[in-house]
């Protein structure tokens, strides 16, 4: 039967490797992030390897773009099987030096839109008892002053992951986060924490789905 993954914040790093790493598998394809530009040059390069890739521009931040953008490449593929939310608000904003709308749109990115998509693909996901992946990070566990909003975004992420893995559970439907304790480098420089290693990370999880927040 034939499957789709879908990837919110695509880009050259996680977001493309995790593609390829699933295209390998059989899935089909859909890439959105902000700029269609970018996107249309993933969507080639993948293509140019044999996946079959659909493509829809949104900003994370606004829920209104990223569910039409859902259901935009939804209509291009196969069922969804799979929901990688890889967008967070990645800027340096310390909790008492930013703006009050700044903090909430960075949320918006990297907390409140990642349920809203999950909800956005939940049918096809109990359908297909698939699986919501979330990328986490570092801050979970070691929040910085400096980066505040992100802080709180990937310590949210990990709270989303249990929750949602607890309230899907009958459904068969898996919410896993990926904790990824490292910077992220290229494979030069760091053999664990680089795109490649972090996709085959991300599909282990998607098949042992057995912990909602597994640390890397």
């Amino acid at each position: 039967m034939s499957k789709s993954i879908i990837i919110i914040g695509a880009g050259p790093g996680i977001g493309l490797e995790v593609a390829r790493r699933f295209g390998k598998e059989g899935y089909e394809i859909g890439l959105i992030s902000r700029t269609e530009e970018k996107l249309k040059k993933y969507q080639k390069e993948l293509e140019s390897e044999g996946y079959k890739v659909a493509i829809a521009a949104a900003d994370a931040g606004k829920r209104k773009q990223l569910r039409k953008a859902i259901k935009e490449v939804q209509s291009h593929l196969a069922t969804t099987n799979v929901l990688h939310y890889n967008a967070v608000a990645f800027s340096q904003n310390p909790l008492l030096s930013t703006k009050y709308n700044d903090i909430i749109n960075d949320l918006k990115v990297g907390v409140f839109n990642a349920v809203e998509s999950i909800k956005s693909v939940l049918p096809a996901l109990k359908d297909s008892k698939g699986t919501v992946l979330l990328t986490g990070g570092g801050f979970a566990d070691y929040p910085s002053a400096e980066f505040g909003t992100i802080s709180l975004s990937k310590s949210s992420i990990r709270h989303i992951s249990k929750q949602l893995n607890e309230a899907l559970n009958n459904d068969n439907v898996f919410v896993g986060s990926l904790q990824i304790n490292g910077m992220v480098k290229s494979h030069k420089e760091d053999e664990k924490y680089n795109p490649v290693a972090i996709a085959n990370a991300f599909w282990a999880l998607s098949q042992e789905r057995d912990t909602p927040n597994k640390v890397y």
